[in-house]
C-alpha cells in the first residue's frame, strides 16, 4: 500500500520532469533571431521544409537551382506572414556561386541582427539508375559532385557561422546506405560517401556544441522520382552503350 502511493505521486512527477527535459531539447528558444539556410529548395522535401520553418517562424535561406524556383517559391509562400523569406539562386557545384550566397547571408544576417542557426543540406540528384556495365566515370562524378561535395562545400562555407551560434548541421543522405540495391551505383556511392562525411564532422564540431544530424528518408514521390525523366535517363543510357552490350543483356531489358 506504501509502495503503490508513492508510486502514485512519485512516477507522475517522473513523467513531468522527462517531459519538460524532452521539450527543452526539442523547443527552439528564441526563434525570431534565429535563421536556417536549406539547399536545393526548388521541389520537394527542400519546398516543403521551407514552408514548415516559415509557420515556425524562422527566417529561411532557400537555396535554388533555377531562377524559376525562387519566383514559384516566392509565389507559394507569400501568405505566410510568421517568418521571412530569402530565396536566391545557389548552386552547390559551384565555388562561386556559394560564395555569393554565403554574402546574401551574411548581409541578412547582420542587418536583422540574426544567427545562423541550421544548415540544412538538401541539394541532390539522382544520376542515371542502370547497371555499372552501362555507365561511365562521369556519371559517377556527376552524382558526387552534387550529392556530395556540393554538401561539403556548402558546409565549408557557412560552418563558421554554425559554431558561432552552437547550432546545428544536417545532411540528408538515404536509406539506400542501409540497403544498398542493384542499378543504383552513382546514387549509393554518393550517399555513402556524405554519410562518412558526416560522420566525421560530428566528431570533429562536438567540442563546439554543434549537432550534426543525418536523415536518411527512404523512396518518396518527389522531383527526384519523375517517371519521365527517369525514362529520358534510361534511354540515354541505353542507346549510347554499344550493340554487344545490348545484345548481352537483351534488346528489351530498358523496358522492363
Amino acid at each position: 500500500m506504501f509502495l503503490s502511493t508513492i508510486l502514485f505521486i512519485v512516477l507522475p512527477l517522473l513523467l513531468y520532469a522527462i517531459y519538460e527535459l524532452l521539450g527543452r531539447k526539442l523547443t527552439i528558444g528564441e526563434i525570431d533571431r534565429k535563421a536556417v539556410l536549406i539547399t536545393g529548395c526548388g521541389s520537394g522535401f527542400g519546398r516543403d521544409l521551407v514552408k514548415r520553418c516559415l509557420q515556425n517562424g524562422l527566417t529561411v535561406f532557400a537555396g535554388c537551382q533555377f531562377k524559376s524556383n525562387i519566383n514559384e517559391l516566392e509565389e507559394r509562400y507569400s501568405s505566410i506572414n510568421q517568418g521571412r523569406l530569402y530565396a536566391f539562386q545557389m548552386d552547390v557545384t559551384d565555388d562561386e556561386s556559394v560564395r555569393k550566397s554565403r554574402k546574401i547571408v551574411d548581409t541578412v544576417l547582420k542587418e536583422k541582427n540574426l544567427v545562423l542557426h541550421a544548415l540544412v543540406n538538401n541539394a541532390g540528384i539522382k544520376g542515371h539508375f542502370f547497371p555499372d556495365d552501362f555507365l561511365t566515370s562521369d556519371d559517377y562524378k556527376e552524382v558526387l559532385e552534387v550529392n556530395t561535395l556540393g554538401a561539403v562545400r556548402v558546409t565549408q562555407t557557412f560552418r563558421d557561422l554554425i559554431k558561432k551560434s552552437r547550432g546545428r548541421i544536417v545532411i540528408c543522405s538515404s536509406a539506400i546506405t542501409l540497403f544498398p540495391l542493384a542499378n543504383h551505383g552513382p546514387y549509393t556511392c554518393s550517399k555513402f560517401a556524405i554519410q562518412a562525411y558526416s560522420m566525421v564532422i560530428r566528431h570533429e564540431l562536438q567540442p563546439y556544441g554543434v549537432n550534426v544530424i543525418e536523415i536518411m528518408p527512404g523512396c518518396f514521390k518527389t522531383e527526384i522520382y519523375n517517371i519521365q525523366k527517369m525514362r529520358e535517363s534510361t534511354d540515354t543510357v541505353w542507346y549510347r552503350a554499344s550493340n554487344e552490350m545490348r545484345d548481352e543483356y537483351g534488346h528489351d531489358y530498358s523496358d522492363k
